[in-house]
């Protein structure tokens, strides 16, 4: 979209980078009504994972993304805004040994939803999330950069 009713604003990140506290990704914001009163619904944020062990070695994928924003839409008239995309949520690794792999974690925002068909701003993107690691060893990469802790 391009003109009419504003976006949601995307989610924030929560809390501080070596989350002695760990939050959820905050949620995106709701996109502006439209004269009809309808506004697109901003998204919920990324959980929380939270591992401790011996030794953490990362096979699979481990996600805590923010998700999509909702389109903006039109009842009738000039259309709502477009949805916030949630903000990456919160990883935290607490071993002696951790084994990351190449991007194998990622707690990235969601994005805004837009509609190009319609006259309503799409919403803006969520900050991505928070990645800690407590170890006495590490090696790969994540997404965003972990934040690494010395046991």
């Amino acid at each position: 979209g391009n003109s009419c009713q504003k976006g949601g604003s995307g989610g924030a990140a929560i809390g501080n980078a070596l989350q002695t506290l760990l939050f959820f990704g905050g949620a995106g914001a709701n996109g502006g009504a439209d004269e009809d009163g309808y506004g697109s619904a901003g998204a919920n944020g990324g959980g929380i994972v939270y591992i401790m062990a011996s030794n953490v070695q990362i096979a699979g994928r481990l996600l805590s993304n923010g998700a999509a924003g909702s389109q903006e839409f039109n009842v009738s008239g000039c259309g709502s805004g477009g949805g916030g995309g949630g903000a990456g949520g919160a990883v935290y690794i607490d071993a002696d040994t951790v084994t990351l792999g190449s991007f194998r974690i990622a707690v990235s925002g969601g994005s805004g939803g837009d509609n190009p068909n319609n006259c309503g701003k799409g919403g803006g993107r969520g900050s991505v999330g928070r990645i800690t690691v407590r170890a006495k060893v590490v090696s790969g990469r994540t997404t965003p950069a972990y934040r690494r802790l010395t046991k």
